[in-house]
């Protein structure tokens, strides 16, 4: 009987432990980076609608930093795999609804030549358009 409060207790516990987001995100990230990387087939679609269903939050400078970095990397990749651009967008959009700021930082880091290859790419979907837009976007701190 001691032995069945003690793991309820344990549960209880474990359930009470905030979850961060953002290394979720991060996580997610990854390790689709790193398998198209190595050259495996990586679903980016159902890691967009992973992304869909993270809710909104706070990402620190480091993790969106970090973020931006892998998704840059696969964007790359992606280009030169010549995967669909809607796809691409997709989880460019995701990325940003579950870590805003992210694609902002995105396109600050992105190499002058991908983002041509991305203007010039006709199966890019609109993923210059969202950076672009990332861009321009006016962020007011809250204090």
């Amino acid at each position: 009987m001691r032995f069945v409060l003690f793991l309820l207790s344990l549960c209880f516990l474990a359930l009470a432990v905030p979850l961060r987001r953002d290394t979720d995100v991060l996580s997610l990230v990854s390790v689709l980076n790193e398998g198209l990387q190595n050259g495996q087939v990586s679903d980016i679609s159902s890691v967009s609608q992973s992304l869909a269903s993270l809710p909104s939050t706070a990402v620190t400078g480091d993790d969106r930093a970090q973020i931006a970095i892998q998704a840059v990397t696969i964007i790359t990749v992606s280009l030169d795999k010549n995967i669909d651009g809607n796809k691409l967008r997709e989880f460019i959009v995701n990325l940003e609804k579950c870590a805003p700021g992210v694609s902002k930082e995105i396109y600050r880091i992105m190499n002058v030549g991908t983002v041509a290859k991305l203007r010039a790419s006709s199966s890019s979907g609109g993923v210059a358009t969202v950076l672009n837009q990332a861009e321009l976007k006016v962020v007011i701190p809250v204090v």
